[in-house]
C-alpha cells in the first residue's frame, strides 16, 4: 500500500501526511522510509548504514 500511494503522490506532485495506526503498520512504514532514504532527510541518526539501521 505504501509503495502504491508513494508512486501516486510522486506522479501527481502531491503532498500529504501518512497516518498509520499502532501495530505492524508503523514499523513497516519506518522500514520503507529508511530503505528509500527519506528517514535520513528528517533525522540524520537514521542514515542508510548499519548504525542507522540499528537506530
Amino acid at each position: 500500500m505504501y509503495a502504491a500511494l508513494n508512486t501516486l503522490a510522486r506522479e501527481r506532485d502531491a503532498d500529504g501526511p501518512l497516518v498509520t495506526g499502532p501495530g505492524h503498520g508503523t514499523p513497516a512504514n519506518h522500514a520503507n522510509l529508511w530503505l528509500e532514504g527519506t528517514h535520513e532527510e528528517y533525522d540524520p541518526a537514521h542514515v542508510r548504514t548499519g548504525a542507522g539501521l540499528r537506530t
